[in-house]
C-alpha cells in the first residue's frame, strides 16, 4: 500500500508541475483565464505535500497509536 500511495503522490506532483510549467513558459497562456488552473495546481501541490508524506510515515511506523496532542 505504501508503494501505491507513493506512486500516486509522485504522479500528482509531476502532473501539477507540468501544468504550472506549461502555463508559465507559453506567453499565449499568460491570460487571466489560465490563472485559475495554475493556482489550483499550486494549491494541490501544497495540500498533497502536507498530507501524503505524513500518511506515508504513519504507514511505515511500527507504533500505530495516536498521541493526545496529535
Amino acid at each position: 500500500i505504501f508503494s501505491l500511495f507513493l506512486s500516486m503522490y509522485l504522479v500528482n506532483i509531476l502532473g501539477n508541475l507540468i501544468i504550472i510549467l506549461a502555463i508559465s513558459s507559453d506567453s499565449h497562456l499568460h491570460m487571466s483565464m489560465y490563472f485559475l488552473p495554475c493556482s489550483l495546481s499550486v494549491n494541490d501541490i501544497c495540500f498533497s505535500t502536507r498530507t501524503v508524506p505524513m500518511m506515508l510515515v504513519n504507514i511505515l511506523r511500527q507504533d500505530q497509536s495516536i498521541t493526545y496532542t496529535g
